[in-house]
């Protein structure tokens, strides 16, 4: 069975996330696409990168990302502040090494592209972190669209809600710091509403956006007196056509209390509809035009259509995405998050933003 042997660059939560994901692959799936040893953990944060090491069986541990290029590596994850991702990427696959990396892929399109070009010249595996496009529930969806059995696709609804910039007393964090760093909700929890949609829809043709930033100022730290200024967005909306002709509204916000993380849209085709709720991982509701009873039924995606795996959280997702990465690295399998994939998304979340800056439809 072969062995991966896996660096990760950034050991705060989603570096730790990632780690137990793959933990929980190995164990849920038996090891049936390779079974992993860990060979380097990097943080800028020496005493971080050591702790997950002790935790987790890293070989080696570093204070510095580029220990890790000398290193025997069958993959890299990247899971660095985004500013860092382009060039941690850069580098890898200038070494030759396969990358996975967080989304978004960089804060600027154009390296983005440049690293795909790269990852193919190269011809390193190379993959953004969109996790909810390997979900279960969202597999189904576009399964079922490709079917046809929905018919042409003419509308959509989407929305990434969650509350947790809801505290005006949260300290002010590197997400919130820089406009162009692609930190706020139009690039951090939008990117799956869009990645989740490119998947069933394909890509994008055109955009006009709107955004706000409700809570201005925060404090520097907790319990400070001292404030700074927020840069980044709280809630993003903006209405979208796809090349395929489908058209919609969708949006992201930080300030969507009563709900904890999810995403929900709905599809709606010439011969039916399909609906996927937030904060209901486990189910589908479709609707079928010709039924003698019009309505949306309900489709439990756990009972039939997660390789007979139970799951039902944020954290699931990240093990079937590993899943799929490591089918892909062991036994050839296509995957479709690869880096001209978050290049596109890339470039809509650009569209957005200058849309909203502009007050106007930006082309694609």
């Amino acid at each position: 069975m072969k062995k991966i042997r896996i660096g990760l660059v950034g050991a705060g939560f989603i570096g730790k996330m990632h780690v137990s994901a793959i933990l929980a692959q190995q164990d849920i799936f038996e090891g049936r696409n390779g079974t992993i040893e860990w060979a380097i953990v990097c943080d800028a944060n020496g005493d971080a990168a050591q702790a997950v090491a002790s935790r987790y069986g890293f070989e080696r541990h570093s204070g510095d990302w580029r220990d890790a290029l000398a290193c025997k590596l069958d993959l890299l994850i990247v899971a660095t502040p985004n500013e860092s991702h382009y060039e941690i990427s850069r580098q890898a696959i200038e070494h030759g090494i396969n990358v996975f990396c967080e989304k978004p892929l960089t804060t600027d399109p154009r390296q983005s592209q440049e690293l795909s070009d790269l990852a193919k010249t190269r011809q390193c595996f190379n993959y953004v972190g969109f996790i909810y496009v390997t979900a279960p529930q969202n597999v189904f969806v576009k399964n079922l669209v490709v079917s046809g059995k929905l018919g042409k696709i003419t509308r959509v609804t989407g929305t990434f809600d969650y509350g947790g910039k809801l505290d005006p007393n949260m300290p002010i964090n590197w997400r919130m710091k820089d406009k162009n760093s692609k930190s706020g909700v139009l690039g951090d929890t939008c990117t799956h509403v869009l990645s989740t949609l490119k998947a069933v829809l394909g890509d994008t043709k055109r955009v006009v956006g709107i955004q706000s930033t409700i809570i201005k100022e925060r404090p520097i730290a907790v319990g400070s007196s001292e404030m700074a200024k927020v840069q980044t967005d709280d809630i993003t909306q903006f209405l979208i056509e796809y090349k395929n002709g489908t058209i919609g509204s969708l949006g992201c916000t930080g300030l969507g209390g009563g709900h904890p993380i999810g995403i929900g849209y709905e599809l709606q085709g010439l011969l039916g509809s399909v609906r996927v709720e937030q904060d209901n991982f486990n189910e589908v509701y479709v609707h079928f035009g010709n039924d003698e009873y019009p309505g949306f039924k309900k489709v439990k995606i756990a009972e039939q259509y997660s390789d007979g795996v139970w799951w039902g959280s944020f954290s699931e997702m990240m093990m079937f995405q590993f899943n799929k990465v490591f089918d892909a690295l062991v036994n050839g399998a296509d995957y479709e998050c690869d880096f001209s994939f978050g290049a596109e998304i890339d470039r809509v979340i650009d569209a957005i933003q200058q849309s909203a800056d502009e007050n106007r439809w930006v082309d694609l």
